[in-house]
Protein backbone atom coordinates (compact mmCIF):
# COMPACT_ATOMS: atom_id res chain seq x y z
CA UNK A 1 0.00 0.00 0.00
CA UNK A 2 1.51 3.31 -1.28
CA UNK A 3 2.23 5.84 1.72
CA UNK A 4 0.00 9.29 1.04
CA UNK A 5 1.91 12.24 2.33
CA UNK A 6 0.03 15.75 3.32
CA UNK A 7 1.89 18.50 1.00
CA UNK A 8 2.49 20.71 4.30
CA UNK A 9 4.41 17.63 5.90
CA UNK A 10 7.12 18.06 2.78
CA UNK A 11 8.34 21.42 4.72
CA UNK A 12 8.48 20.53 8.14
CA UNK A 13 10.75 18.43 9.85
CA UNK A 14 9.75 15.33 11.99
CA UNK A 15 7.99 17.39 14.65
CA UNK A 16 5.93 19.43 12.15
CA UNK A 17 7.94 23.00 12.70
CA UNK A 18 8.82 24.34 9.38
CA UNK A 19 12.41 25.13 7.90
CA UNK A 20 12.35 28.59 8.63
CA UNK A 21 11.46 28.57 12.00
CA UNK A 22 14.06 25.88 12.70
CA UNK A 23 16.45 27.66 10.49
CA UNK A 24 15.91 30.88 12.79
CA UNK A 25 16.41 28.95 16.02
CA UNK A 26 19.46 27.91 14.76
CA UNK A 27 20.74 31.45 14.07
CA UNK A 28 19.48 32.78 17.23
CA UNK A 29 21.21 29.46 19.07
CA UNK A 30 24.53 30.10 17.38
CA UNK A 31 24.44 33.78 17.35
CA UNK A 32 27.61 34.62 19.36
CA UNK A 33 29.45 32.03 16.69
CA UNK A 34 27.93 34.35 14.04
CA UNK A 35 29.24 36.98 15.80
CA UNK A 36 32.69 35.71 15.80
CA UNK A 37 32.74 35.03 12.27
CA UNK A 38 31.02 38.28 10.70
CA UNK A 39 33.60 40.73 10.62
CA UNK A 40 35.38 38.08 7.40
CA UNK A 41 32.27 38.22 5.83
CA UNK A 42 31.62 42.23 6.05
CA UNK A 43 35.49 42.86 4.98
CA UNK A 44 34.99 39.97 2.23
CA UNK A 45 31.86 42.17 0.69
CA UNK A 46 33.19 45.70 1.13
CA UNK A 47 36.84 45.25 -0.39
CA UNK A 48 35.99 42.17 -2.54
CA UNK A 49 32.55 41.68 -3.80
CA UNK A 50 31.55 45.19 -3.79
CA UNK A 51 34.45 46.49 -5.74
CA UNK A 52 34.31 43.14 -8.31
CA UNK A 53 30.55 43.92 -9.02
CA UNK A 54 31.43 47.87 -9.15
CA UNK A 55 34.37 47.00 -11.79
CA UNK A 56 31.95 45.72 -14.10
CA UNK A 57 29.45 48.12 -13.71
CA UNK A 58 32.10 51.18 -14.10
CA UNK A 59 33.43 49.42 -17.04
CA UNK A 60 30.30 50.80 -19.35
CA UNK A 61 31.09 54.24 -18.26
CA UNK A 62 33.50 56.85 -19.13
CA UNK A 63 34.95 58.00 -15.73
CA UNK A 64 37.77 60.33 -14.73
CA UNK A 65 37.43 60.57 -10.79
CA UNK A 66 36.00 64.10 -10.36
CA UNK A 67 33.61 64.70 -13.44
CA UNK A 68 30.26 63.54 -14.22
CA UNK A 69 29.73 59.63 -15.33
CA UNK A 70 28.89 59.26 -18.85
CA UNK A 71 27.24 55.88 -19.95
CA UNK A 72 29.31 54.46 -23.49
CA UNK A 73 27.86 51.19 -23.18
CA UNK A 74 30.61 48.70 -24.66
CA UNK A 75 33.18 51.66 -25.99
CA UNK A 76 35.84 50.66 -23.57
CA UNK A 77 35.92 47.25 -24.49
CA UNK A 78 35.81 48.41 -28.23
CA UNK A 79 38.93 50.58 -27.66
CA UNK A 80 40.63 47.80 -25.86
CA UNK A 81 40.37 45.15 -28.39
CA UNK A 82 42.19 47.37 -30.81
CA UNK A 83 44.97 48.76 -28.50
CA UNK A 84 48.11 47.75 -29.57
CA UNK A 85 49.87 48.71 -26.25
CA UNK A 86 47.48 46.04 -24.10
CA UNK A 87 48.51 43.80 -26.72
CA UNK A 88 51.93 44.32 -25.82
CA UNK A 89 51.64 43.82 -22.39
CA UNK A 90 49.65 40.63 -22.74
CA UNK A 91 52.59 38.93 -24.67
CA UNK A 92 54.83 39.97 -21.58
CA UNK A 93 52.81 38.97 -19.36
CA UNK A 94 52.65 35.36 -21.14
CA UNK A 95 56.32 35.70 -21.65
CA UNK A 96 57.35 36.10 -18.03
CA UNK A 97 54.70 33.55 -16.76
CA UNK A 98 55.59 30.50 -19.55
CA UNK A 99 59.62 31.09 -19.10
CA UNK A 100 58.84 31.58 -14.85
CA UNK A 101 56.34 28.96 -13.66
CA UNK A 102 57.99 25.76 -15.18
CA UNK A 103 61.46 26.23 -13.40
CA UNK A 104 59.79 27.09 -10.49
CA UNK A 105 58.11 24.05 -10.38
CA UNK A 106 61.21 22.02 -11.29
CA UNK A 107 63.52 23.41 -8.87
CA UNK A 108 60.61 23.18 -6.03
CA UNK A 109 59.80 19.50 -6.68
CA UNK A 110 63.85 19.21 -6.58
CA UNK A 111 64.19 21.17 -3.22
CA UNK A 112 61.48 19.48 -1.61
CA UNK A 113 62.12 15.99 -2.37
CA UNK A 114 65.85 16.66 -1.21
CA UNK A 115 64.64 18.89 1.59
CA UNK A 116 62.46 15.62 2.42
CA UNK A 117 65.42 12.99 2.63
CA UNK A 118 66.44 11.91 5.73
CA UNK A 119 70.27 12.33 5.26
CA UNK A 120 69.56 15.89 4.77
CA UNK A 121 70.83 17.75 8.62
CA UNK A 122 68.90 20.78 9.70
CA UNK A 123 66.02 20.48 7.36
CA UNK A 124 63.76 22.76 9.00
CA UNK A 125 66.66 25.25 9.12
CA UNK A 126 66.95 24.90 5.15
CA UNK A 127 62.87 24.92 4.95
CA UNK A 128 63.05 28.10 6.36
CA UNK A 129 65.69 29.59 4.24
CA UNK A 130 64.79 28.67 1.00
CA UNK A 131 60.56 30.48 2.02
CA UNK A 132 61.98 33.30 3.50
CA UNK A 133 62.17 35.01 -0.21
CA UNK A 134 58.25 35.49 0.07
CA UNK A 135 58.17 36.54 3.37
CA UNK A 136 60.42 39.60 2.52
CA UNK A 137 59.35 43.14 0.98
CA UNK A 138 58.74 43.03 -2.40
CA UNK A 139 60.34 46.50 -2.58
CA UNK A 140 63.87 45.35 -0.09
CA UNK A 141 63.81 42.61 -3.08
CA UNK A 142 63.31 44.87 -5.66
CA UNK A 143 66.48 46.74 -4.39
CA UNK A 144 68.17 44.00 -4.28
CA UNK A 145 68.15 42.24 -7.85
CA UNK A 146 68.85 46.21 -8.69
CA UNK A 147 71.67 46.24 -7.50
CA UNK A 148 72.58 42.41 -8.42
CA UNK A 149 71.40 43.19 -11.98
CA UNK A 150 73.48 46.95 -12.11
CA UNK A 151 74.94 47.25 -15.66
CA UNK A 152 78.15 48.97 -13.91
CA UNK A 153 78.47 47.54 -10.33
CA UNK A 154 75.70 44.56 -10.89
CA UNK A 155 77.24 41.56 -9.21
CA UNK A 156 76.05 39.21 -12.35
CA UNK A 157 78.19 41.57 -14.58
CA UNK A 158 81.29 41.15 -12.92
CA UNK A 159 80.68 37.46 -13.19
CA UNK A 160 80.24 37.82 -16.48
CA UNK A 161 82.96 39.95 -16.74
CA UNK A 162 85.18 37.22 -15.47
CA UNK A 163 84.59 35.10 -18.90
CA UNK A 164 84.87 37.98 -21.29
CA UNK A 165 81.46 38.93 -21.73
CA UNK A 166 80.42 42.11 -22.16
CA UNK A 167 78.35 44.13 -19.32
CA UNK A 168 74.97 43.36 -19.99
CA UNK A 169 72.18 46.68 -18.88
CA UNK A 170 69.29 44.23 -17.57
CA UNK A 171 66.93 46.24 -16.63
CA UNK A 172 66.99 49.09 -19.29
CA UNK A 173 67.68 46.46 -22.11
CA UNK A 174 64.38 45.81 -24.45
CA UNK A 175 66.31 42.40 -25.03
CA UNK A 176 66.93 41.55 -21.33
CA UNK A 177 64.35 43.57 -19.11
CA UNK A 178 61.81 40.78 -19.30
CA UNK A 179 64.27 37.75 -18.61
CA UNK A 180 65.41 39.72 -15.70
CA UNK A 181 62.24 40.16 -14.46
CA UNK A 182 61.36 35.95 -14.80
CA UNK A 183 64.48 35.40 -12.68
CA UNK A 184 63.20 37.77 -9.79
CA UNK A 185 60.08 36.17 -9.58
CA UNK A 186 61.49 32.60 -10.06
CA UNK A 187 63.86 33.28 -6.91
CA UNK A 188 61.27 34.80 -5.13
CA UNK A 189 58.36 31.78 -5.52
CA UNK A 190 60.13 29.24 -5.91
CA UNK A 191 60.64 28.67 -1.83
CA UNK A 192 56.61 29.02 -1.30
CA UNK A 193 56.00 25.86 -4.17
CA UNK A 194 58.53 23.79 -1.86
CA UNK A 195 56.58 24.17 0.40
CA UNK A 196 53.52 22.71 -0.87
CA UNK A 197 55.01 20.13 -2.71
CA UNK A 198 56.76 19.50 0.61
CA UNK A 199 53.49 18.97 1.96
CA UNK A 200 52.21 16.40 -0.85
CA UNK A 201 55.51 14.52 -0.17
CA UNK A 202 55.12 14.09 3.46
CA UNK A 203 51.49 12.67 2.36
CA UNK A 204 52.92 9.74 0.92
CA UNK A 205 52.35 6.40 3.21
CA UNK A 206 56.09 5.55 3.94
CA UNK A 207 54.97 1.69 3.23
CA UNK A 208 55.28 2.18 0.01
CA UNK A 209 58.81 3.05 -0.54
CA UNK A 210 59.45 0.17 2.10
CA UNK A 211 57.80 -2.32 -0.28
CA UNK A 212 59.86 -0.44 -3.45
CA UNK A 213 63.24 -1.03 -1.77
CA UNK A 214 62.25 -4.43 -0.80
CA UNK A 215 61.10 -5.00 -4.45
CA UNK A 216 64.97 -3.58 -5.08
CA UNK A 217 64.07 -0.35 -6.70
CA UNK A 218 66.43 2.16 -6.69
CA UNK A 219 65.84 5.86 -6.10
CA UNK A 220 65.54 7.14 -9.84
CA UNK A 221 63.21 3.97 -9.88
CA UNK A 222 61.06 4.69 -6.92
CA UNK A 223 60.72 8.53 -7.84
CA UNK A 224 59.85 7.85 -10.85
CA UNK A 225 56.79 5.12 -10.05
CA UNK A 226 55.81 6.03 -6.70
CA UNK A 227 56.89 9.78 -5.95
CA UNK A 228 56.03 11.75 -9.50
CA UNK A 229 52.38 9.92 -10.09
CA UNK A 230 50.94 10.58 -6.44
CA UNK A 231 52.44 14.46 -6.69
CA UNK A 232 50.53 14.89 -10.30
CA UNK A 233 47.26 16.38 -8.44
CA UNK A 234 49.80 18.67 -6.70
CA UNK A 235 51.82 19.62 -9.22
CA UNK A 236 48.22 20.24 -11.01
CA UNK A 237 47.55 22.95 -8.66
CA UNK A 238 51.08 24.56 -9.07
CA UNK A 239 50.58 24.50 -12.61
CA UNK A 240 47.66 26.14 -12.16
CA UNK A 241 48.52 28.75 -9.47
CA UNK A 242 51.92 29.82 -11.38
CA UNK A 243 49.68 30.22 -14.49
CA UNK A 244 47.47 32.85 -12.56
CA UNK A 245 50.28 34.53 -10.81
CA UNK A 246 52.57 34.95 -13.92
CA UNK A 247 49.31 36.41 -15.73
CA UNK A 248 48.76 38.88 -13.05
CA UNK A 249 52.06 39.98 -12.23
CA UNK A 250 53.09 43.45 -11.02
CA UNK A 251 55.03 44.14 -7.80
CA UNK A 252 58.38 42.25 -9.51
CA UNK A 253 58.48 44.34 -12.74
CA UNK A 254 57.10 47.70 -11.16
CA UNK A 255 59.70 47.60 -8.74
CA UNK A 256 62.89 46.10 -10.84
CA UNK A 257 62.31 47.81 -14.73
CA UNK A 258 59.13 50.28 -14.04
CA UNK A 259 57.87 48.51 -17.07
CA UNK A 260 60.70 49.79 -19.11
CA UNK A 261 62.42 50.33 -21.29
CA UNK A 262 59.47 52.29 -22.75
CA UNK A 263 56.56 48.89 -22.43
CA UNK A 264 59.22 45.78 -22.83
CA UNK A 265 58.35 44.90 -18.93
CA UNK A 266 54.89 46.06 -18.57
CA UNK A 267 52.43 43.82 -17.44
CA UNK A 268 48.77 44.00 -18.00
CA UNK A 269 48.29 44.70 -14.06
CA UNK A 270 51.02 47.46 -14.74
CA UNK A 271 48.73 48.60 -17.56
CA UNK A 272 45.64 48.36 -15.62
CA UNK A 273 46.92 50.51 -12.87
CA UNK A 274 48.50 52.94 -14.84
CA UNK A 275 45.64 53.95 -17.09
CA UNK A 276 43.43 53.76 -13.11
CA UNK A 277 45.73 55.73 -11.61
CA UNK A 278 48.12 58.00 -13.82
CA UNK A 279 45.93 58.52 -16.54
CA UNK A 280 42.70 58.64 -14.66
CA UNK A 281 40.48 56.65 -16.97
CA UNK A 282 38.89 54.80 -14.69
CA UNK A 283 35.90 53.53 -16.61
CA UNK A 284 38.67 51.94 -18.99
CA UNK A 285 40.47 50.52 -16.51
CA UNK A 286 37.74 48.58 -15.28
CA UNK A 287 37.14 47.33 -18.58
CA UNK A 288 40.76 45.64 -18.40
CA UNK A 289 40.23 44.49 -15.18
CA UNK A 290 36.88 42.57 -16.36
CA UNK A 291 39.01 41.16 -19.25
CA UNK A 292 41.60 39.94 -17.25
CA UNK A 293 39.02 38.38 -14.74
CA UNK A 294 37.52 36.61 -16.97
CA UNK A 295 40.20 35.70 -19.14
CA UNK A 296 42.02 34.01 -15.82
CA UNK A 297 39.08 32.44 -14.83
CA UNK A 298 38.53 30.97 -18.23
CA UNK A 299 42.22 30.16 -18.48
CA UNK A 300 41.91 28.20 -14.73
CA UNK A 301 38.79 26.28 -15.76
CA UNK A 302 40.31 24.67 -18.95
CA UNK A 303 43.60 24.03 -17.60
CA UNK A 304 41.92 22.66 -14.35
CA UNK A 305 39.72 20.14 -16.42
CA UNK A 306 42.75 19.36 -18.82
CA UNK A 307 45.18 18.69 -15.97
CA UNK A 308 42.45 16.54 -14.41
CA UNK A 309 41.81 15.07 -17.53
CA UNK A 310 45.37 13.53 -18.03
CA UNK A 311 45.50 12.27 -14.56
CA UNK A 312 41.74 10.48 -15.14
Amino acid sequence: MTAVIAPNSIARDPKGIPPSRTLLRQIKKNLHAYLFISPFFVLFVIFFLYPTFRSFSLSLYEWEGFNTVNFVGLKNYAKLINDELFHETVINSIYVMVLSTIPQIIFATLIAVALNSKFIRYRNIWRAAYFSPIVLSPVVVGIVFSLIFDQRYGFLNYILSLFGIDQINWTRSTEWSKLAVTVLVIWRWTGWNMVIVLAGLQSIPEELYDAAKVDGAGDWDTFKSITLPLLKPVLSFLVMLGIIDGLRLFAEPNILTEGGPGHASETMIMYLYNQAFLFFKFGYASAIAVVIFLALAGIAAFTWGFLRRGEE
